[in-house]
């Protein structure tokens, strides 16, 4: 009996095994299947992507809205066909907080900004890097290096050879594109939370609480002959705005601001009136998302901006400011305070 048993459970073992290595093959050959399956549709959503016909920009003012079945319908075709296509500086793509850091913003912020050095970064050094051009627009000295406007220039030539369809980058402006869209999300995400809206509070205690800058659109906009020239007068959708002068070669197109008004006031600021900015590449500005403003024609040549717009949840914009500011120590310690109730 004993025997017989012994030859029972060697059986049932033996079969156990095979049974085991039966399933293990065929799981590996699911999994190949699976890999071409995902490769072919990889490359199947490129090829689509590249002969979808995509609609023309046209509307120059309320335009968010514009062709929007067209790119509800393919947004997962397109997503995939980014996926495929890849990218030419990966860095950009990187949420490796110390390389990406030290290498597209300049030191003299990196060892000031306490989000970036942590205790002992030197904030008030700060007021060092930044000065009022306008009252309520700061200019960035210096925050981006030239490293990050040649490569992203180049990476958005590169992405531009694609020949997949960019949207409109917002309701004003047709041509550029809409960065989150083609997988600078993440990075931007970073790039916000580190960089842009610690500063964004430091500058504007009044203006914002970390709530109200929770979310962010990131675009990039072109400027010249045979596109947009300029851009009429206007209020961003956000609370706060980062607008970054990547460069080319251009003339004319400053940006004009109107005395700035809170609330959904307007000043009586003439057109000539207006104060100035004259971009170069590499500049930085820093302003309210409500402090009107207009691109004036450009005269020659191209202009390439970056814009990040910083507004709360659900696409909330705060549009007045609060009765107190912020201390130093809320701002730059943000996990110490709770976002904006809205």
């Amino acid at each position: 009996m004993q025997t017989a048993g012994y030859k029972a459970v060697v059986l049932f073992t033996s079969l156990n095994i095979y049974q085991c290595l039966f399933r293990i093959i065929i799981l590996q050959q699911q999994l190949v299947f699976t890999t071409m399956s995902k490769t072919v549709y990889s490359i199947d959503a490129l090829e689509k992507a590249r002969n979808l016909n995509a609609p023309m920009p046209l509307a120059k003012k309320n335009g968010e809205l514009e062709d929007i079945k067209f790119w509800q319908d393919n947004e997962e075709i397109l997503e995939q066909a980014w996926e495929q296509y890849g990218n030419l500086h990966p860095l950009l793509y990187s949420l490796n907080k110390h390389t990406f850091f030290s290498t597209y913003i300049w030191e003299e912020w990196v060892k000031r900004i306490p989000s970036l050095q942590g205790r002992g970064a030197d904030v008030e050094g700060l007021k060092q890097l930044r000065y009022e051009v306008i009252d309520g627009v700061w200019v960035l000295n210096g925050l981006f290096t030239k490293t990050f406007c040649h490569q992203m220039l180049e990476e958005l030539d590169y992405l531009s050879r694609s020949n997949i369809p960019q949207r409109r980058p917002n309701g004003m402006n047709r041509y550029g594109a809409i960065l989150d869209d083609i997988g600078f999300k993440k990075m931007f995400d970073m790039l916000a939370e580190k960089v842009i809206i610690p500063l964004a509070l430091d500058i504007f205690p009044k203006t914002a609480r970390k709530g109200d800058l929770s979310h962010h659109h990131a675009f990039v906009v072109h400027y010249k002959e045979g596109e947009d020239l300029d851009l009429d007068i206007h209020a961003d959708a956000s609370c706060i705005t980062l607008n970054l002068c990547l460069g080319r070669t251009f003339t004319g197109g400053d940006l004009a601001f109107e005395e700035y008004v809170p609330g959904f006031s307007y000043s009586n600021t003439s057109v000539i009136d207006r104060k100035r900015i004259r971009f170069k590449q590499g500049m930085a500005i820093l302003h309210r998302g409500q402090h009107r403003h207009e691109a004036l024609m450009l005269e020659h040549g191209e202009r390439v901006n970056l814009v990040l717009w910083l507004f709360g949840e659900d696409g909330y914009v705060r549009i007045t400011d609060y009765d107190e500011a912020l201390s130093r120590d809320e701002i730059w310690n943000m996990e110490k305070y709770k976002p904006t109730e809205l």
